[in-house]
């Protein structure tokens, strides 16, 4: 079982295991392809939260707010704004929401390494170091129960 305070570790730890994993549109098992929010949960997953995560939406996808009450009803706080984009605040095992293009979504886990993520351009799960493309939406931080 994971402790408490282990969560967001566990968070961080399970994304960087899945670095290399295929891409694959609503992926969710590692063995044959995650898309990112196939990532997440896994990730999820591995911090205890059990997650039911919805399949039905294509590649562009604008709808945030269905996201958002996604990661609250499954224990994450919503931090949105400047908090969001400043990097110093940022802590290991976040997940952010981002818009890489006008109607696209993006979810990446923020770790000591960098930001992974699944690609689709490079059809894999990748760690990038810096910021991620877009603009930032939403930071999601597990909350302490």
């Amino acid at each position: 079982m994971t402790l408490q305070a282990d969560r967001p570790q566990a968070i961080a730890d399970r994304a960087g295991a899945l670095v290399g994993t295929p891409f694959r549109l609503h992926g969710r098992n590692p063995d044959r392809g995650l898309d990112c929010i196939g990532l997440c949960a896994q990730c999820i997953g591995a911090a205890g939260v059990k997650a039911d995560i919805p399949n039905g939406y294509g590649l562009r996808a604008s709808d945030a707010d269905r996201i958002c009450r996604l990661m609250q009803h499954l224990g994450f706080r919503q931090i949105s704004g400047p908090t969001a984009s400043s990097v110093s605040e940022w802590r290991i095992g976040d997940i952010l929401l981002t818009r890489p293009a006008p109607l696209q979504l993006h979810m990446l886990v923020h770790t000591a390494e960098g930001m992974v993520h699944a690609h689709a351009g490079l059809r894999r799960v990748v760690c990038t170091p810096g910021l991620p493309d877009g603009r930032i939406l939403h930071l999601f931080r597990l909350m302490e129960s």
